[in-house]
This record gives C-alpha cells, sequence and structure tokens, in this order.
C-alpha cells in the first residue's frame, strides 16, 4: 500500500499519512458480526507507534504535550482521516492489510477507556499488560477508538455510531465471556469513571 497523505489537517497540524499496517479498503463494519471488531494487542502497539512517528503526532505533542494528546486527537487527526470514505474501522482495515479478505477474529479482550485518556499512557499500559499479565500480543481485542467506524459520512458498507450502537456491541461482548475478560485503561489526564457514558 502506498504511503499518501490523506485529508484531515486543521490549523498547523499537518495531515497524517496512511501507514502501510493500514489498508484502504474493506469490508465494511455492516458485513462484520461485532464480536468480530476486532485488532490484535500487537496491531494497535503498531498503530499507535506508527502514528507517534510522524509530523502530525510531533505537531500536537508540541502543541499540548506528547503525554497530553488524547484518543479525541486519535480520532480526529489519525482514524478518522484514513478510515473515511471505507465503511471500515482501523481494526477492519489492519486486518486487510495483514490478510486479504481474512475474517477477523473473535474479541478476546475487552479494553474500556476514557476518550479524553492519555494515548501514550494506555499504549504503556498495553505494553504492561504483555509483559506482567501474559497477555498474548496475538490477543483480539476491542478498543472503541480503533474498533468502531468512527467518520459518520454515510459511507457505503459503513455504519453511523448509532447503527453500530444498535447492534449492542458493548454488552455482547461482555456476554460472550471472552477469554482474557476486560481491563479498564487508566490514565492521569482523565479518570476512566468520571466519563459521561
Amino acid at each position: 500500500a502506498e504511503e499518501v497523505p490523506v485529508e484531515g489537517a486543521e490549523d498547523n497540524i499537518p495531515a497524517a499519512v496512511r501507514p502501510k499496517c493500514v489498508a484502504s479498503t474493506g469490508k465494511g463494519q455492516a458485513n462484520v458480526d461485532p464480536l468480530h471488531w476486532s485488532l490484535t494487542v500487537e496491531q494497535w502497539l503498531t498503530f499507535v507507534a506508527d502514528c507517534a512517528q510522524t509530523p502530525t503526532w510531533k505537531a500536537l505533542a508540541s502543541v499540548k504535550g506528547e503525554y497530553s494528546i488524547t484518543m479525541y486527537d486519535m480520532k480526529d487527526h489519525f482514524v478518522v482521516p484514513f478510515t473515511r470514505g471505507t465503511g471500515c474501522s482501523i481494526a477492519l482495515l489492519m486486518t486487510e492489510a495483514k490478510q486479504q479478505h481474512a475474517e477477523p477474529s473473535q474479541v478476546e479482550l475487552m479494553l474500556s477507556h476514557a476518550w479524553a485518556g492519555s494515548v501514550l499512557e494506555t499504549y504503556n499500559g498495553l505494553q504492561s499488560m504483555v509483559n506482567h499479565h501474559h497477555i498474548p500480543r496475538s490477543t483480539p481485542v476491542f478498543f472503541c477508538v480503533f474498533s468502531m467506524y468512527q467518520p459518520e459520512d454515510g459511507a457505503l458498507g459503513g455504519l453511523s455510531i448509532a447503527e453500530q450502537l444498535a447492534l449492542d456491541p458493548f454488552a455482547r461482548i461482555i456476554e460472550s465471556k471472552p477469554q482474557h475478560g476486560m481491563f479498564v485503561c487508566h490514565t492521569n489526564c482523565f479518570e476512566v469513571y468520571e466519563r459521561m457514558w
């Protein structure tokens, strides 16, 4: 996959370049069961590490501090620009990039987080989860910023946030009793239990 700048830069933040680990097309969120809206821990770590190497990340870090880059920033500057028009989440596009036309694996770990939480602290927490709690890097996870289609653009095969929530992915995943359960990602930026939903 060729690296090309994508739309979405605002103010003095340069547009991000889609990394090779993210395909530009896929099956579409509407065509995959929510229990399979997954990416592996390794893919999660790779995606964030790739984003952190971009001029976009560096510009955000210079404005707000690297540890103050939040999941809102990830959505606005990376996730939406990389997925806009595809109908696919980052998770589905990463599965497509890794193995064309492969069915994503069923979620084995639910990651709960606050959108206003620090991306780098979450990254460090996932590294700790692997190193100290022995969660394999190959574990398929659900992480809503990356697992749900975010652009709200009506793309073919895509679903709006409301349509995705109507499929009840959070409850269905929890009811499926994922092999590794649920981890809650706490950061210093924002306390996950203070969120309004």
